[in-house]
């Protein structure tokens, strides 16, 4: 069998750093990893240094996508219900100066879901 490249030991490698940094290494298991990461000989060895590494750094980024979808989702709702109450509301008050107030919640409320995703 081939010798991993040496992108995949790099990548190997940062996941680890990664779950070292997370706390869910310790600091002796992280350098014998990364030891072995380094010198690994196959694929299959470079692959087993990150065994219960990966799933999780899945789940985290599952995650993650889940939250930012709910937040769009929330916004697209939000977004199209108050443009609908400020065609109606302009129409009902013949483009009164309060329906203004629409727009600026809508803008209110997209300035927070992006500061949001952002902090997230």
């Amino acid at each position: 069998m081939a010798r991993p490249p040496e992108h995949q030991r790099e990548r190997a490698v940062t996941v680890l750093k990664r779950a070292y940094a997370e706390g869910r290494l310790d600091h002796d298991e992280f350098e014998a990893r990364a030891h072995r990461a380094l010198v690994a000989r196959t694929p299959l060895e470079l692959q087993f240094q990150l065994r219960g590494l990966i799933a999780d750094d899945v789940r985290r980024r599952a995650r993650r996508a889940a939250q930012v979808a709910g937040v769009a989702l929330a916004w697209v709702f939000f977004s199209v219900f108050l443009a609908i109450s400020f065609v109606v509301a302009l129409i009902a008050s013949h483009a009164s100066a309060w329906t203004l107030v629409f727009p600026l919640a809508w803008l209110a409320v997209t300035a927070l879901a992006v500061r949001s995703v952002r902090r997230g």
